[in-house]
């Protein structure tokens, strides 16, 4: 009942490349929580980023990298504290937003953003934060019902008024 759209599929791709990167760095050894190889996984989505957001944006919007890369980078978790949490969770929707603000996204794309490109975010995620065993940033214990995820609540109430 949506159609995945060009620009926002393209963003999707890039998770794949995450996943690629994934795939080829060995887990640590003996760590009980926050495995240490995540550390490697951001350095490697810190340093590929910038080509990563130049492929996907026409040349006009090129300009726009420094603050897109800033954001995505951030997307993904703590790779220092080895942590994942609803602040990283908000600047992917950040690093979304600025690609409406300068036009990438338009409003057609306003449902397969959050139907197709958030949810392959989550996807990823949750592969992420099981694979790397990361640990909830800013954890409140029982109470922490958004201990890295709080977007789908939102989106999900946002579709009871519509």
């Amino acid at each position: 009942w949506y159609q995945r759209r060009v620009r926002v599929t393209s963003v999707a791709k890039l998770f794949t490349l995450i996943k690629e990167d994934m795939d080829q760095i060995p887990l640590e050894n003996d760590q009980r929580f926050g495995n240490k190889a995540f550390r490697v996984l951001g350095e490697r989505i810190v340093e590929k980023s910038d080509g990563w957001i130049r492929g996907i944006l026409p040349d006009e919007l090129k300009g726009a990298i420094v603050e897109l890369k800033s954001y995505f980078d951030e997307s993904f978790g703590s790779y220092i504290r080895v942590d994942y949490g609803t602040g990283h969770e908000i600047n992917f929707l950040a690093f979304c937003c600025c690609l409406y603000k300068i036009g990438y996204f338009s409003p057609d794309d306003y449902v397969a953003t959050v139907f197709f490109l958030f949810r392959e975010y989550l996807n990823l995620m949750r592969k992420i934060q099981m694979w790397y065993k990361l640990e909830p940033a800013g954890s409140h214990g029982v109470w922490g019902l958004d201990d890295y995820q709080f977007l789908p609540f939102i989106f999900g109430s946002a579709q009871f008024c519509v």
